[in-house]
């Protein structure tokens, strides 16, 4: 993902503002949509590099169709980890 935003990235974070997405539901979009490509880049699946913050506006959907619970979270995320240490294993 570009570490700036663009003029268009900053016009769609008002937009979403004016529309109420809670910024819980938006911090859950980009970390749902990082993990997704890191993994397709860890099992081979090139694709292109994150470059707006328009990527993750599909994905807004989909986490406030599933809310999760902390411990729901935390369990995803060990999950991941131990997949990122069990392929950085193999290729090293």
């Amino acid at each position: 993902m570009c570490s700036a935003f663009t003029p268009a990235d900053e016009k769609l974070a008002v937009d979403l503002y004016r529309r109420g997405i809670p910024l819980e539901n938006l911090r859950r979009a980009v970390w749902l949509g990082s993990a997704r490509k890191y993994m397709a880049m860890l099992n081979g699946h090139p694709s292109a590099p994150i470059a707006s913050l328009g990527y993750f506006t599909a994905l807004l959907e989909e986490v406030a169709r599933a809310p999760l619970t902390d411990a729901s979270t935390s369990r995803r995320v060990c999950d991941m980890e131990v997949t990122i240490c069990e392929f950085s294993f193999f290729v090293a």
